[in-house]
C-alpha cells in the first residue's frame, strides 16, 4: 500500500483485523469480489454465477437478494460497479462499503454502518 495517510491505513488495518475489510486486486473477477465480500458480510444473499459470452462480450454475472446484475468483464471499473450495486442493497439495511484508496493495483474496502460513514469520510475514505 502505498498512502501516506497513516490515519486511513491505521483504520483500515483494524478494520482488517476486525474482519469487517478486505482488499481486492485489480484482476479479481466478479467470483472473487463476491469470496470477499461474503467473508464481511456472510448473512447477505449474495452469489456468483458461471461467466457468459452475449453478444460478443464476456458477461460475469452475480444474484444479489434474488435478483440478477450483470458486468462486463473487460470493464475497468469492474469492482466498483459491483460494489456499488452491493451497497445499494446493503443501504437498506444501514450498511455501506467505503473506498481505502491507496493509489495502487488493489481495492480497499472497508464495511461499516452508515452512522458511521461521516466519521470515515473525514478521515478520507470514499463513497461508492
Amino acid at each position: 500500500m502505498k498512502s501516506n495517510e497513516p490515519g486511513l491505513k491505521n483504520a483500515f488495518d483494524q478494520a482488517l483485523e476486525n474482519k469487517t475489510a478486505f482488499i481486492l486486486n485489480w484482476k479479481f473477477p466478479v467470483e472473487d469480489i463476491v469470496f470477499n465480500i461474503k467473508g464481511v458480510y456472510p448473512s447477505l444473499d449474495i452469489s456468483s454465477l458461471p461467466e457468459k459470452q452475449v453478444l460478443g462480450d464476456w458477461i460475469e454475472p452475480m444474484m444479489l437478494n434474488g435478483k440478477e446484475y450483470s458486468f462486463k468483464s473487460d470493464s475497468p471499473t469492474l469492482i466498483l460497479d459491483v460494489i456499488s450495486t452491493v451497497n445499494q442493497e446493503i443501504l437498506k439495511q444501514g450498511n455501506t462499503f467505503v473506498w481505502y484508496d491507496t493509489q495502487d493495483d488493489n481495492y480497499n474496502f472497508i464495511l461499516i454502518s452508515q452512522t458511521e460513514l461521516p466519521f470515515y469520510l473525514e478521515k478520507g475514505f470514499k463513497q461508492v
